[in-house]
Order: C-alpha cells, then sequence, then structure tokens
C-alpha cells in the first residue's frame, strides 16, 4: 500500500465515517432516554412508591426498563426507560394515582 492510499483512507475515516459513527451513537442515546423515578412516575400516572414495588416484584426488568445507578447500599438509585414500559404495556395495567 502506498503512502498516497494510506492517507487516502485516513481522510476518509476522518471526513466520513468518524462523523457517521458519532451520529448514530447520538442517535441512539435520544431512543433510549432514562429518566429518574419522579419523572416516570409522572409519565407513567403512578407512584414512585409503585415503581419500586415493581421492581422488587420482578415486573420490571433491569436493563430493559430501569438501571440501577446505585453507588452503595444507603439507598437505591433508578432511571427508568418510560418508552420500554409503555410499548410493553406495563403502563396499562398501573393503578393509576389519585387525584
Amino acid at each position: 500500500m502506498t503512502e498516497e492510499t494510506l492517507e487516502a483512507i485516513k481522510a476518509i475515516i476522518k471526513n466520513d465515517l468518524a462523523p457517521a459513527i458519532a451520529s448514530i451513537l447520538q442517535e441512539n442515546q435520544k431512543i433510549v432516554q432514562w429518566v429518574d423515578i419522579k419523572k416516570a412516575a409522572i409519565s407513567l400516572d403512578c407512584s414512585p412508591k409503585l415503581l419500586r414495588s415493581l421492581i422488587e416484584k420482578g415486573a420490571l426488568k433491569a436493563k430493559l426498563h430501569y438501571i440501577d445507578l446505585t453507588p452503595d447500599e444507603s439507598r437505591r438509585t433508578y432511571r427508568f426507560n418510560v418508552k420500554a414500559i409503555t410499548e410493553k404495556g406495563l403502563c396499562s395495567g398501573l393503578p393509576q394515582t389519585r387525584r
């Protein structure tokens, strides 16, 4: 492979491939939005307590419906994928909050 060919390949990677990969990664991050328990409860029209209960009972699946960000055993910190919960029809079975 000549030096000229190698430089052409590097230019393609730098100018075309790298921005395309960055764009794809950015789109994927937009698709899955992880929200805190309060925002999830508001979006799903239920209580944070109910969401915690559903995790304990196994009704919500780790890494699909929620992620656990707890740094230690003091207080559980979760983020929820409201879109995945709604798409699976799980929110339709959630008891509604009183208004």
